[in-house]
């Protein structure tokens, strides 16, 4: 084989890893994406769900029961969530069909504020007047909904920056 022909077998074949390099970034942050959304769509639900909670049909809660201020509040804060949860689906969906990095870092931004809401409806609605630690097993599957949800923010937010910074 000739120079010319040997470099140009080599050029070729870091062109393709190249590409290879390219495609697999682009993975990860449609994977982030994706992520992101289903995160988005939870918190969205979990906004609904929270700003039905009618303390006439609580009784069921006994002592836990809300009070009407209570309810209230968590009609206020299930907003704040479900328009954290609407800009993060919007985010997350542009990351997901753009696969650019501006818009994949834009959408892990937004998963901040919508973990930290969810954080804060979720406490409302298992604590009992403010304190989640009435029940032992409440408390435990409350701090292991909030860990898992931290977990899946990391990992997303971790995959995108991979894949950001692979290009």
């Amino acid at each position: 084989m000739q120079p010319a022909a040997g470099a140009a077998v080599n050029a070729g074949a870091a062109a393709r890893a190249r590409l290879q390099i390219v495609a697999e970034a682009k993975r990860r942050r449609v994977n982030a994406a994706t992520a992101l959304f289903v995160i988005g769509c939870a918190a969205a639900v979990l906004a609904l769900f929270a700003m039905t909670v009618d303390p006439a049909n609580s009784g069921f809660l006994g002592p836990c029961a809300p009070t009407d201020e209570e309810a209230a509040d968590l009609r206020a804060a299930s907003e704040l969530l479900l328009l954290a949860a609407a800009a993060q689906l919007l985010g997350a969906t542009t990351a997901r069909y753009t696969a650019a990095w501006p818009f994949s870092l834009f959408a892990c931004a937004l998963a901040f504020p919508v973990s930290y809401r969810a954080y804060v409806v979720l406490r409302m609605l298992v604590g009992c007047h403010g304190h989640v630690g009435h029940s032992a097993t409440l408390a435990v599957h409350f701090w292991a909904v909030i860990s898992v949800l931290g977990a899946a923010v990391f990992v997303a937010i971790v995959g995108a920056v991979r894949g950001c910074c692979e290009v």
